[in-house]
C-alpha cells in the first residue's frame, strides 16, 4: 500500500470518527424544547371539558395554557395559565405547579373543575405525571398508559 493511500484512509477514518462523535454528542445533548398545542375533549362521569391545551417546556420549567368550556355551557369559561417546574426521567415528566394565573375570562369555580381536571390545573403544588412520546409532527401525552393529549408541534 502506498503512502498516499494509507494517508487517505487515515484521514477518512479520523474524519468519519470525528463527524460521528459530533453527531452523537448532538443527539445526546440537544436541547429538549417542547412547544405544542392540542384539542381536549375529556369526559369524567357526567362532567365534560372541551377546549384547547398547550404546553411549553424547556430547561426544567414550563407553561401550560388551558382554555375551554365545561359541560357545554356558553357562559362559563376556563382560561388559565399554569406555570410549572418539571423533572424528567427518560420519557416521563413530572410537572409541579408553581403558579396559576386565571385570566379575566376564567369564570368557573374550581369546585366544578375538580371533577374533570387534575389538581395540576387547579392549585399551586398540584402534580401531573405524563409520558411523552414523539409521533411524526406531534407529541402523544399519556398518563398511566392512557392517552391524555395529542399535542401538535408549533413552528
Amino acid at each position: 500500500m502506498s503512502k498516499n493511500t494509507a494517508a487517505s484512509l487515515l484521514i477518512a477514518f479520523f474524519s468519519t470518527t470525528l463527524f460521528s462523535s459530533v453527531f452523537l454528542f448532538y443527539l445526546i445533548f440537544k436541547p429538549s424544547y417542547l412547544d405544542c398545542i392540542g384539542d381536549a375533549d375529556w369526559n369524567i362521569d357526567d362532567a365534560r371539558f372541551v377546549g384547547t391545551v398547550s404546553f411549553q417546556m424547556h430547561k426544567k420549567e414550563g407553561l401550560a395554557v388551558i382554555t375551554g368550556k365545561v359541560d357545554g355551557e356558553t357562559e362559563t369559561n376556563v382560561n388559565r395559565l399554569v406555570y410549572f417546574n418539571y423533572t424528567q426521567q427518560f420519557r416521563t415528566r413530572i410537572l409541579h405547579t408553581i403558579r396559576i394565573v386565571k385570566t379575566f375570562s376564567d369564570t368557573i369555580d374550581d369546585e366544578k373543575l375538580e371533577a374533570i381536571l387534575s389538581q395540576f390545573y387547579l392549585k399551586k403544588g398540584g402534580e401531573l405525571t405524563l409520558t411523552v412520546d414523539e409521533y411524526h409532527s406531534a407529541y402523544i401525552f399519556s398518563e398511566a398508559n392512557v392517552p391524555y393529549l395529542y399535542c401538535r408541534k408549533k413552528g
